[in-house]
């Protein structure tokens, strides 16, 4: 009997390691809430994204991005660009002869750009949008919600935004298509002079100078300052616009203080996810917000526009030559 006693106590003892190892590869607390949810989100598509311009990536996304960057030449970018955009994971430049040459993360198609003349182009997160010489816009990569699914008609402008997209129509009349959540793609009546699309929100510029935002309503966002501006950004959950003395005015969130605009005098402002860059009158680029990830490192040198994406920002420099970081 004493052996048999032994041996049930062994068997037990077994059994105890047994489950604790099986209770510690399930990882133990198995819970979740809806606020860890969006973290884990953001965290997931933030390494999805950080494809471009970051110079502390490993080695193998290095080479996806120079890869990325060779595709692009293949389409034969031009030599000297008038224009840039950065997106989610991808950037595209506008060259002298009217092509756009793209590259970066190109997971949906984003960087594949069509042949062809445009006179714009606008990066979105996983989609592109250019404007046609002759006034059409044409959309490529993820198409989900429709958000590539330009209408016809001439346009003077076009904003690819997260889900949805917005173009300017020559009379001044705003369209947008794709997901509609919160009514981003309800634009209001009149006539603009700018638009901007980014994540649930959308905002123009009236041909007055008073910029006016719709769709998803948290507290500060779509409460736009008065007075008259010359352009408008528009991030995932700030605003900044620019006024016609070269004042920079950034509403919304302020987390991290991608809304606390430094003084001075600016020509361009471009917002990011939670971040934000300004062109100064001299040329020289100025960002603020989020300091991760290297978006605070702005190279030195002058500058003709800046483009903002949600993990890396683009400047256009007065030779034609485009740097990211």
């Amino acid at each position: 009997m004493p052996n048999v006693a032994r041996r049930a106590a062994t068997l037990v003892a077994a059994l105890a390691v047994a489950i604790a190892i099986i209770a510690m590869g399930c990882g133990g607390d198995t819970s979740s809430s809806t606020d860890d949810a969006a973290p884990r989100a953001i965290a997931q598509q933030r390494d999805e994204s950080q494809q471009l311009g970051n110079p502390a990536l490993h080695a193998d996304q290095q080479q996806q991005r120079d890869e990325s960057q060779q595709q692009a030449a293949s389409n034969a970018p031009p030599d000297r660009f008038v224009t840039v955009s950065a997106g989610a994971g991808h950037a595209c430049g506008l060259g002298e002869n009217g092509a756009i040459g793209c590259w970066g993360y190109n997971g949906s198609g984003q960087t594949d750009v069509p042949s062809g003349g445009f006179s714009a182009v606008s990066a979105g997160h996983w989609h592109t949008c250019g404007l046609r010489e002759n006034g059409e816009i044409e959309c490529w990569g993820d198409n989900e919600y429709g958000r590539a699914d330009a209408p016809g008609g001439r346009f003077s402008a076009v904003s690819a935004g997260k889900t949805h997209t917005c173009g300017l129509r020559e009379g001044g009349e705003v369209v947008c298509w794709g997901e509609n959540e919160f009514g981003i793609t309800d634009a209001p009546n009149g006539r603009f002079s700018a638009i901007s699309a980014g994540t649930g929100l959308t905002c123009g510029l009236r041909q007055g100078g008073e910029i006016e935002c719709w769709g998803y309503y948290e507290p500060g966002r779509t409460d736009t300052p008065s007075g008259r501006f010359s352009a408008v950004s528009t991030g995932w959950n700030h605003i900044c616009g620019l006024r016609v003395d070269g004042e920079i005015v950034c509403w919304g969130y302020n987390g991290d203080g991608r809304a606390n605009a430094p003084s001075g005098r600016f020509s361009a402002v471009s917002t990011g996810v939670d971040y934000t860059c300004g062109l100064r009158e001299g040329g020289e680029i100025e960002c603020w917000g989020a300091f991760d990830s290297g978006r605070m490192d702005v190279p030195s040198g002058r500058f003709s526009a800046v483009s903002a994406g949600d993990w890396h920002a683009c400047g256009l420099r007065v030779d034609g030559e485009i740097e990211c970081w």
